[in-house]
């Protein structure tokens, strides 16, 4: 995937996670959970990512 894309989808599930601060839901688990595996996606490629600005 693509930097932008990546760090777009992060700041999103970010947002939908804070927005739906209820634990009861299960749109808070998954917003929750797309927000883990984009922080691991991101820290797992972020030489990639240095790269893709040059």
């Amino acid at each position: 995937m693509k930097k932008e894309i990546v760090l777009t989808l992060w700041v999103l599930s970010f947002i939908a996670m804070v927005v739906l601060a209820d634990p009861y839901k299960i749109s808070f688990w998954i917003s929750f959970g797309l927000f883990g595996y984009f922080s691991v996606y991101i820290e797992k490629h972020n030489k990639r990512f240095e790269h893709e600005d040059k």
